[in-house]
């Protein structure tokens, strides 16, 4: 990885940087207030419309979880729906695109009234994200107490932090347990990381089947028995407690939802992935068939791309980190189901690549690639403070600089592996001759 010779303790921020520093604290803190002491409105009603903050589907599944229901039914989802939401009423169910083990593992929640359980949550999973994430920032030496702290703080002044908090969303979770894995792959701590990636497996599939991808190049035998232990047991309680069956259910319900009327809540076309960039943006192909079919193309291709990428880098571990990190933002540009507050993740993949928070730093590292991806992360905040603002004239104004910074962080992060693996191929032919 290319570092720069510089002492990062050394490190003085120009009047500019100061001044960015200084409008990202300011907008943290405000954040931070808004977090603490305000709750969005869960329940939205208009003319002869509804709208639902996302973690109203967190609730409807663990209420639907505690009952032991016809968890993919649509009646039963819909009656359960509006239950939540009365004496509102709407005739659409609220799509939960979630395995059965999340609804087996998010049904203690439904032990506390709707609010209650969202304050519950944003707190819980907020610190738990904080937590999960300090494991791996404290385990890269080269970052001073400066780093660490503006980190800390960039953690939650980005868009996708901002969406996540205010909708509950399940990002803060992931973080941690994404940041978990990825310290303990690099460490060699398998308990860990297999625990982390068996725990995203049964949340969020779509994302652990791209991160298992190291495990199984490298053949980290002991990580992926420990993920497949821990996603055994789950699993089958979650067959004993909803049946058989619940299992194709669930494969007939993610068709269902992307292809029929009857469910809300996916919003395709507001996705900051490959799909929607072509699609919805450039295309204007709009129709249930194309989505998931290209969707679907999406994904392996992105899959593909990873592994290609592990097998040319397997005898290289110094750049180990840096695969992690474009393997994260493959699983985003190429994912099936990709929103913003998702894109959080990249927070681990700026942890493992940057050399320090200094753009001075940046600037004198010789690589452009490099340059470009750690300016792009360094960014990430402001971009985020100018378009999240601006997105009163529009939400395109904040999902198009995401699309955007994926688009740069895949094609510079791809470019940058393969010049290293160049690298260190020429090295050890020069040692060997």
């Amino acid at each position: 990885m290319a570092q720069s010779s510089e002492k990062t303790s050394e490190f003085r921020p120009s009047k500019i940087q100061f001044a960015y520093f200084s409008l990202i604290l300011a907008w943290t803190l405000n954040v931070l207030f808004f977090f603490a002491t305000t709750n969005p409105d869960m329940i939205m009603t208009g003319d002869k419309s509804i709208r639902l903050a996302d973690f109203v589907g967190y609730y409807e599944a663990s209420k639907l979880g505690a009952m032991g229901a016809n968890l993919y039914d649509f009646q039963t989802q819909l009656t359960m729906l509006n239950q939540i939401v009365a004496p509102s009423h709407t005739d659409i169910a609220w799509a939960i695109p979630y395995p059965p083990t999340f609804y087996l593992l998010a049904a203690p929640l439904s032990l506390l009234s709707l609010t209650d359980a969202y304050v519950f949550w944003k707190f819980a999973s907020v610190v738990l994200g904080y937590l999960g994430t300090s494991v791996l920032i404290f385990a890269q030496k080269r970052f001073s107490k400066i780093d660490c702290a503006a980190i800390f703080l960039a953690l939650v002044s980005n868009t996708p932090a901002l969406i996540a908090i205010r909708s509950g969303q399940f990002s803060f979770l992931q973080l941690a347990l994404v940041a978990l894995y990825c310290w303990g792959f690099l460490e060699k701590k398998s308990i860990v990381a297999g625990l982390s990636l068996g725990f995203l497996g049964m949340i969020k599939p779509n994302y652990a089947i791209y991160i298992v991808v190291s495990a199984l190049i490298m053949r980290r035998w002991k990580i992926l028995a420990i993920a497949a232990t821990f996603a055994a047991v789950v699993l089958a309680a979650t067959v004993m407690r909803f049946g058989f069956h619940i299992l194709p259910d669930y494969a007939h319900y993610l068709s269902e939802v992307y292809t029929s009327d009857k469910y809300t809540g996916i919003s395709a076309s507001e996705q900051v992935n490959l799909r929607a960039l072509l699609l919805y943006d450039i295309l204007r192909m709009e129709t249930s068939k194309a989505v998931v079919t290209f969707g679907t193309v999406s994904l392996l291709s992105g899959l593909a791309l990873t592994v290609w990428l592990w097998v040319k880098s397997a005898r290289k571990p110094e750049i180990f980190p840096w695969v992690l990190s474009v393997t994260l933002v493959l699983s985003l540009f190429f994912g099936p189901h990709v929103h913003i507050p998702d894109c959080l993740i990249l927070a681990v993949a700026a942890i493992l690549t940057i050399p320090s928070v200094s753009p001075s730093i940046v600037f004198k590292e010789t690589d452009r690639d490099y340059r470009i991806w750690c300016m792009t992360l360094l960014l990430y905040p402001l971009v985020s403070f100018i378009s999240f603002n601006l997105s009163i004239f529009g939400t395109e104004i904040r999902t198009y600089p995401v699309i955007a910074q994926n688009l740069i962080l895949v094609v510079t992060g791809i470019r940058y592996i393969l010049r290293q693996v160049k690298n260190v191929d020429s090295s050890s032919a020069a040692t060997v001759g």
